[in-house]
């Protein structure tokens, strides 16, 4: 009797476990296969919003760094005012001068003295006197410095022959120049000229201000070639990668104040500071279509230019501008303070539709 029942619990324990598993493996059919959620599909319930931005006070200071180089100023060519032959060199290449100094001097022939006679003929016996040969006679003339400064390229030699208005050197003033190019929108940013700027010159001294601070056309700029219309501009796959370089459409030209130790070619940065407006209204520069003087502006719908709920869409308000530091633009006139505007100007860029012109065809 004993030996039954310990027979019976092996086969009663293993009914058990077989029991369990099969409760695990219908649980897990069921969770993978039919789940208890609803039969219809998930709808998406969020929505895109456009950021929006708010009209706030702030200070801007019209402060920007453009990237230039150290150039000597042209010196005043030295040009020969006679023609004819280096007699007397009096200054020497690279050597300093004063306005005025004999530089060198030019001889030229002007004429021939008059045979004199050297014995007397005799007729009767046919004899004939003698003269002696015409001598030249010169004109001396000196050339002089037309500036002071250094003779650079001074190239006359003795027995040289000179004709006028012929180069034969330059007086340089011995000052630098920095130049840098300026872009379009830089040259905006600066209608009313700064007075001053701060160069800083690549391993050269400590920054220094520059007082004579001049802005114009670039120097010998050739005519621009004209701009091809890329007729893939906005395919992504085939238009033609950008430069990013912005067209030059001026210089900023600064003086290296006397006593400052440079070299031409060194490279130097130009930190112009063209403006400071406090306490006005700004606006990102992204929110605002236009980049001087006149822009728009997007109001958000619900807000009217004096940031109150007005019930409407989005629409296009026109403004004007003031200073902008690249990052920020003052708002003179068109909203007020906490006016909600979007962050970022509708895009203008028409969506590439790669399958549009198969549609078309077939």
């Amino acid at each position: 009797m004993a030996s039954s029942t310990a027979s019976r619990k092996p086969l009663f324990f293993r009914l058990i476990w077989v029991f369990l598993t099969l409760i695990i493996a219908i649980a897990l059919l069921k969770l993978a296969f039919f789940s208890g959620s609803s039969s219809e599909a998930a709808e998406p319930t969020g929505t895109l919003e456009a950021p929006l931005v708010a009209v706030e006070r702030s200070t801007i200071t019209n402060t920007f760094v453009v990237s230039g180089s150290v150039s000597a100023d042209s010196g005043v060519p030295v040009r020969a005012t006679e023609q004819g032959t280096v007699t007397e060199i009096y200054a020497a290449n690279g050597a300093k001068v004063a306005k005025g100094d004999t530089l060198f001097e030019v001889r030229e022939q002007t004429g021939e003295t008059e045979p004199r006679i050297l014995t007397e003929g005799d007729p009767e016996a046919g004899i004939e006197p003698t003269y002696s040969e015409p001598e030249p006679i010169y004109s001396y003339y000196t050339v002089t410095a037309p500036a002071s400064g250094t003779l650079s390229g001074f190239t006359p030699l003795p027995k040289m022959s000179v004709s006028i208005g012929e180069e034969i050197g330059q007086i340089g003033p011995g000052t630098f120049t920095v130049v840098a190019d300026l872009t379009a929108a830089m040259q905006y940013r600066m209608l009313d000229q700064p007075a001053s700027a701060t160069i800083t010159i690549s391993g050269g001294p400590a920054p220094f201000d520059c007082s004579s601070l001049e802005i114009g056309a670039p120097i010998e700029q050739d005519a621009p070639e004209p701009q091809m219309v890329d007729p893939y501009a906005y395919d992504p796959y085939l238009a033609e990668e950008s430069s990013g370089a912005a067209n030059v459409t001026g210089q900023i030209r600064c003086a290296v104040p006397e006593g400052e130790s440079v070299f031409a070619g060194l490279n130097a940065e130009i930190e112009v500071t063209a403006g400071v407006a406090e306490d006005v209204l700004v606006l990102p520069v992204t929110a605002v279509r236009g980049d001087y003087a006149t822009g728009i502006v997007y109001l958000a719908a619900g807000s009217d230019a004096q940031g109150d709920l007005a019930g409407a869409d989005a629409v296009e308000v026109n403004v004007e501008l003031g200073l902008t530091d690249g990052v920020y633009v003052e708002i003179t006139s068109g909203l007020e303070e906490s006016a909600l505007v979007l962050e970022y100007v509708p895009s203008e860029v028409p969506v590439y539709d790669e399958y549009a012109m198969y549609e078309e065809v077939y």
